[in-house]
This record gives C-alpha cells, sequence and structure tokens, in this order.
C-alpha cells in the first residue's frame, strides 16, 4: 500500500489549530491561577483587617479598663460636688439598681441581731416572722420599710465619694441608717459605667454597727475609712481597710466609750 502524504498547507493549518488550542489550554490555566491568587489575597487581606479590628478593640478595651493599682484620686467630697458631672446620671442609674432592704440585706440584719449578746440577751434565733412580729421591734428598718423597697436613688444616707484626677474612676460610701443598715462601698468604673460593690469582710463576733463614713489616706492598695456613732452618752469609733484593687473592706479596730469609763479597744 502506498503512503498517501498530507499536502503541505493542510499540515500548517493543523500545526496551528493544535497550536492554538495548547496557547488556549496554558492561557486559561494561568488566567485561572491568577484568579485564584487574587481571591486568595483578598481572603488574607481580610482576614488581616478583622483581626486589626479586633487587635484596635482589644487596645481600646485595655486603654479603657481602670487600673485601680494606680489610680489617684482628688479630693473627696458630698453629693453637691459631683452631681452636676457628665457621668452622674448614669452612676443614678447603676445605683438604683441596689436596694437597701434586699434579702441578702434582711438576712445578714437577722444575723447580726442573733449574734448580738446587747440587742438579744435572750440569744434567741429569729427568723424574720418572729422578729418583725414582735411589736417591739414594728420600728426596726427590716420590718418597717420592706413593702417601701427604699432605694439607694434618694441618697438619705450619702455619706462622700472620691473622683480621680483623670476623671475616669468614682468610689462612694453609703453609711446606711442607724447602726449601720444598708451600708454600702462602691468603685464605679465611669468610662465603662460599671458599678461593683465592695465585699465586706466580716468576723461573725464583730458587729458591724459603726459603718464606715469617710475615706482617708491611702497607703498602696488600702485605704483607711472610719466611722463614728454614739447613743445615752456612750461613743463608738471604727477603723476600717478597703483594699480598692481586691474591692474589700474589713473592720480592724472599735473602740467603745462611755461617761466616766475609760476608752475600751479591739483590733481585728
Amino acid at each position: 500500500m502506498n503512503n498517501k502524504k498530507i499536502p503541505t498547507s493542510v499540515g500548517t493549518i493543523v500545526l496551528i489549530i493544535i497550536a492554538l488550542t495548547v496557547f488556549g489550554v496554558v492561557w486559561k490555566y494561568e488566567e485561572t491561577q491568577k484568579t485564584e491568587s487574587v481571591q486568595n489575597q483578598n481572603v488574607v487581606a481580610k482576614q488581616t483587617e478583622n483581626q486589626g479590628i479586633v487587635n484596635l478593640e482589644k487596645i481600646s478595651n485595655q486603654r479603657n479598663s481602670i487600673n485601680w493599682a494606680v489610680v489617684q484620686f482628688d479630693d473627696c467630697g458630698g453629693k453637691e460636688k459631683y452631681d452636676q458631672m457628665s457621668w452622674w446620671s448614669k452612676f443614678i442609674v447603676e445605683i438604683k439598681k441596689k436596694d437597701y432592704y434586699s434579702d441578702s440585706f434582711i438576712e445578714s440584719q437577722l444575723k447580726s441581731i442573733n449574734n448580738n449578746t446587747y440587742l438579744n440577751p435572750g440569744k434567741i434565733v429569729y427568723t424574720y416572722q418572729s422578729y418583725c412580729n414582735d411589736v417591739k421591734n414594728k420600728n426596726h428598718s427590716i420590718c418597717k420599710d420592706k413593702d417601701k423597697k427604699l432605694s439607694m436613688d434618694n441618697f438619705n444616707s450619702y455619706g462622700e465619694g472620691c473622683l480621680s484626677k483623670d476623671n475616669s474612676a468614682f468610689i462612694v460610701v453609703f453609711p446606711g441608717e442607724y447602726l449601720g443598715g444598708g451600708n454600702y462601698v462602691f468603685r464605679y468604673d465611669i468610662i465603662n459605667n460599671t458599678l461593683e460593690e465592695a465585699q465586706k469582710i466580716i468576723d461573725d463576733s464583730v458587729y458591724w454597727n459603726s459603718p464606715p463614713v469617710v475615706f482617708g489616706e491611702r497607703t498602696g492598695n488600702v485605704i483607711k475609712m472610719t466611722g463614728k456613732t454614739g447613743d445615752a452618752g456612750c461613743s463608738l469609733n471604727t477603723d476600717f481597710d478597703y483594699n480598692i484593687v481586691a474591692n474589700q473592706i474589713k473592720m480592724t479596730k472599735k473602740c467603745t466609750r462611755c461617761i466616766n469609763e475609760k476608752q475600751n479597744c479591739k483590733t481585728f
């Protein structure tokens, strides 16, 4: 059989078609690679952008948080010194969430009454109902005002507050009512609008009947606080340590003195 030769012109056309096909495949592949590369770059850029936002938020939060260990306070004062400041209304909203006569406060008062030999010489273990049903106790705050739910926003027993020099933080004390009912110490983060109640470190044998009223000198993390009360010719003075970083307060000393008697002091 004789082999037939493809005409030169036809062979050239075939080669051109093959070359164009190969070129098209290579071009398509390269374009696909470029597209994928751009998409990958966009994804990485987006991730970097999002991470940048997260980092900025973290930096912002770190910048705005209160470092209670180093914050410095200005001179302290009463309500009238601060109630016209821009943050005061937000502070009041947070204060309104607190209640003198919450269940936990009533429980703490009953515990104090049950453990106090002066107020309760018979060592009666009172419940709320049995205590308030006793006629002689009808004027006690937890019996008289439980239904009224008095809140601290009326500031009847507002003590004093201290504003930080950079206007970022505020500490405040509410001495409470007679014998310390409704006593609170707070620290307030003005920037983040966060109000935190100080934890009372109380020995069951110590009756908290002369709560802290004013802030004193600060040494390290501890701010000295004092309280004072008196009745029937006797006086009671108390000292407290308020750890502003731990947000805890404890009584450190109590001194009593009656007319014609020597002062009697106890340290804790």
